[in-house]
Parts: C-alpha cells; sequence; structure tokens
C-alpha cells in the first residue's frame, strides 16, 4: 500500500537528508522533479513526521540508494486506522498466512468502511498457527471465536493488509474470484511451497479408496484459481490432473457451501505423493499422517510414536477426573505406565476429544 505511512523510518529518512546536504541538492528542486509536496516534505517527515510508502520509494529510487537501507520491518498505517507490522522482504510465515487465508479466509467491508480478515477452520492448530504468525509477524492480536456454527474464527481489520492480499490475488467475494496472481507466482519456490501448504492444510483432502489408493485432491469454484495451483505444482515436478463436477449444496467443517459448478484438482500416484511429501507437505496433523501412510504402509516410527508422554497422559486424566476408559477408551494403563508408546494420531484424537491444546500439539 503506497499510500500507507511509514512510522518506523526515522533512520532512512536521516540518509536520505544527508545524501541531499552531501550531493549538494536542494529539497526545492527535489520536490519538483519527482512531484512531492515541498511543505509536506520539509516541515512535516523530516521532522519526525510518517512519510508514505511512495514518498520514500521516489526519493530512493532518484538517489539510488539500495533498498536495503529500509527497516526491516515496516510499521505502517493509515488515518484512523490500525497499525501493522510488515517484513520487508517476505517470509515461510507470510506466505504460509496467505495460504491459509485463500483457504479458508474471507474479506468483507465494515460498517466504518474498514476491511475486516476472518479465518475460519476447526482444527486447532491452524488455528493457532494463524494467530502466531498474526502476532510475531505483522504485530496484530486478533480477536478468537466461535460463530453460528460453533466453528473457530480469527478476525482482524486492516486496509493496508486488505490491498497487500488483493496484489496476491484475494479479493473480497473471492469463492469466484480468487486466482494465483502474477505477483504470486514470481516469487521463488522456497516460498511458494509454504502458499501451498497453507492452501492444502485448508482446502486439501488427503483420500483413499476401498482398493487401498491414496491421492490428495483440492476444489474450488474458480477456475483460474486451480489452474494457477496446477501450473504452481508443476515446479515442484508434481502432475495433477483437473475435473469439473457439479456438486449440490452442502456442508464443510459447519458451513453451508453452495452449490454449483466445482473444480477439483487430484494428485495421484506414488511419485507425485512423495514429491509432495518431500516439497510441500501438511502442518495440519490428521493430514500428515495420512499422507505418511499413504506413502509407506504404516507411519514411520521416529515420527508417529511419541516417547516419554506417560506422565503428561497420567497428569491430564487425572486432571479431567477420568478413568482410563472414560480417557482412553480402555481399561488398560500401558500408556502411563510406559510399557507402550502412543502414536501421534491416537494423541490427536484424544486431544480433540478433550480439547487438550498441550496433546494437539505434540501431535
Amino acid at each position: 500500500d503506497r499510500d500507507a505511512s511509514v512510522l518506523s523510518s526515522q533512520e532512512l529518512v536521516k540518509k536520505i537528508k544527508d545524501n541531499l546536504k552531501k550531493n549538494g541538492k536542494r529539497i526545492r528542486d527535489i520536490c519538483r522533479i519527482l512531484s512531492l509536496n515541498e511543505e509536506d516534505l520539509y516541515y512535516n517527515w523530516f521532522n519526525d513526521g510518517k512519510p508514505r510508502v511512495r514518498e520514500l520509494i521516489s526519493l530512493v529510487d532518484y538517489l539510488k540508494l539500495p533498498y536495503n537501507e529500509f527497516p526491516e520491518i515496516l510499521v505502517l498505517s493509515r488515518k484512523r486506522g490500525n497499525k501493522i507490522n510488515l517484513p520487508l522482504y517476505f517470509t515461510q510465515d507470510i506466505l504460509y498466512l496467505f495460504g491459509l487465508l485463500a483457504g479458508d479466509g474471507s474479506l468483507c467491508l465494515t460498517p466504518y468502511n474498514g476491511i475486516s480478515i476472518r479465518f475460519h477452520n476447526k482444527n486447532p492448530v491452524l488455528i493457532k498457527s494463524f494467530v502466531d504468525i498474526c502476532k510475531n509477524q505483522l504485530g496484530i492480536i486478533p480477536e478468537v471465536g466461535k460463530d453460528h456454527n460453533g466453528v473457530d474464527y480469527c478476525r482482524f481489520s486492516s486496509k493496508i493488509f486488505a490491498d497487500f492480499l488483493k496484489n496476491f490475488g484475494i479479493r473480497i467475494n473471492k469463492t469466484y474470484n480468487l486466482e494465483i496472481s502474477e505477483s504470486l507466482s514470481s516469487l521463488p519456490n522456497e516460498l511458494i511451497s509454504y502458499y501451498l501448504k497453507g492452501i492444502f492444510d485448508t482446502d486439501g483432502s488427503v483420500c483413499v479408496s476401498n482398493k487401498n489408493k491414496h491421492w490428495i485432491e483440492l476444489s474450488a469454484k474458480s477456475k483460474k484459481f486451480i489452474l494457477g495451483i496446477h501450473l504452481l505444482l508443476l515446479r515442484f515436478g508434481i502432475l495433477s490432473r483437473i475435473r469439473e463436477k457439479n456438486r449440490k449444496e452442502i456442508e464443510i467443517r459447519g458451513r453451508k457451501i453452495k452449490g454449483g459448478k466445482i473444480y477439483i484438482l487430484t494428485i495421484s500416484g506414488k511419485e507425485n505423493l512423495r514429491k509432495f511429501w518431500e516439497s510441500i507437505g501438511f502442518n495440519c496433523p490428521e493430514k500428515r499422517i495420512r499422507l505418511e501412510k499413504a506413502l509407506t504402509g504404516k507411519a514411520h516410527t521416529n515420527i508417529d510414536v511419541i516417547p516419554e508422554i506417560s506422565h503428561i497422559l497420567r497428569f491430564y486424566r487425572k486432571k479431567l477426573g477420568l478413568t482410563s476408559k472414560e480417557f482412553y477408551g480402555f481399561t488398560s494403563t500401558v500408556y502411563e505406565k510406559g510399557e507402550r508408546k502412543p502414536t501421534r494420531e491416537f494423541i490427536l484424537k484424544l486431544g480433540e476429544k478433550f480439547e487438550l491444546e498441550d496433546l494437539i500439539k505434540l501431535a
């Protein structure tokens, strides 16, 4: 957002001012050349004011200063708007956040002409990831709650970030307008992989047939978006196919999804699944476990079994005041005695059943 004010620009402004003085350039002449407001430039942001992004870019380009002169974290704000932090260079976390929002996010106008950014998901791991990235990368603490269907959501308002998302194909009423923008596709693969991880963590599925054949599936109402995902996957050597389907109204994660034409992308074949596992993968524990089992026939011992957890299980069972039968589903306490090691899948189911975030994290 080039019209946003930069609140973290004091050092850069000083360097610009020193450069102008060193090269004998007059502020008045520079303002005329660059169509900048001289009074605003001199009396406002040269005196600890708040320059706009486009003004800083104009001066940095004119003086041929390197962009790494900008602060690593840009603290941006708009008039009467919330401030937000944005890294100067894209990070894997930011691209993962884009992917989560492209999958299960929504943008809508507020009564005061702001833009509300929401993320809906039932998986506590993904909700926590969203909140952590907002805090650590954007300097924002989103509101967390449940909607009328009991589905968890995170929400914050920011026109600046909404404009940012627009450049990456995520807009208001995104269902049919979602796309892979040029700004996104021009990024390197190490960032693209995290965007794809966010997409498949939210809207992807690991499927299995009666004949024990496995595949990964992703569906959307935007044909441009599915075609874009298909092309991004090719950059990792992952082949996929696309088909159309007319779907009736269904309910997904507590939300009613209107019927109509959808586009389904499928990744099948062990080699393609292996490449997906190695290059993209899942943060969502259930999907990660399913894909690993699809590749190996069973989850790898070092990954799927959690050692040294007996005291944790005993603590939570007693804290909840439950018997072994009520907590584990069977009367034995072999896990608490350390006689057997539980799988990640088993721990995940316990965590989700009793809403124990620590167990979900361990899984």
